[in-house]
């Protein structure tokens, strides 16, 4: 809970955008807003840079987070804000933008291998899709507040609405073996979709 007050806390700034109207799919990026700590970036080119205030970064990039370091990144186009606690990793896999009548419709998604994540994400219009993506599932983000663990794939929804799709691992005994012998044992991956919203906190710490 204190990372999550803590994250909260960083991320807590408000954002005025001015935009035009566009026909394609523009590069979002995503700025420093604040640093504790220390930590780096690595472009998709595979150059390792360290973190500033000040710093922006885009579409491919990798942001680390060192022991003890806390992370604030705006996002205007995408978000606005994403937190990151310390020892996280955060891969801007995909950080798209188009601006039409009807608002900004916003392609994100954000690979966390590890560590923790707070974001907040404006309510999203048209055909936009968010999703934070870890090795325990998926978070599809429909406007909200949301803290997310990579490690467990635990995910606690402070406001609006998240689907999360939970990767399991999924053991199962096949008890009449198709060529004779001892029963076989098969493990296969199956994916759970979870509607959470308004202060549920999902927990995935029980699956393989």
């Amino acid at each position: 809970m204190r990372r999550i007050t803590k994250l909260i806390a960083l991320t807590a700034a408000t954002l005025t955008l001015g935009m035009g109207v566009q026909a394609d799919m523009q590069p979002g990026t995503a700025v420093v807003r604040q640093l504790e700590g220390s930590g780096t970036y690595v472009t998709e080119g595979g150059v390792e840079r360290p973190l500033a205030v000040g710093v922006v970064l885009k579409e491919g990039d990798t942001v680390k987070t060192s022991a003890d370091s806390w992370l604030h990144l705006l996002l205007p186009q995408n978000g606005p804000d994403v937190g990151l606690a310390p020892q996280s990793t955060l891969r801007f896999t995909k950080l798209q933008y188009q601006e039409t009548e009807l608002g900004v419709v916003k392609q994100t998604l954000l690979d966390v291998p590890e560590g923790q994540i707070y974001g907040h994400v404006d309510t999203l219009v048209g055909d936009s899709k968010y999703q934070v993506r870890s090795p325990k599932g998926i978070a599809e983000v429909k406007g909200t507040d949301f803290y997310y663990d990579a490690k467990t794939g635990d995910i606690h929804v402070l406001s609006g609405q998240v689907f999360l799709t939970i990767i399991m691992d999924v053991t199962q005994e096949n008890s009449i073996p198709p060529f004779g012998g001892d029963p076989s044992t098969l493990t296969f991956a199956k994916a759970v979709t979870v509607n959470a919203g308004l202060g549920d906190n999902v927990a995935t710490t029980m699956v393989g």
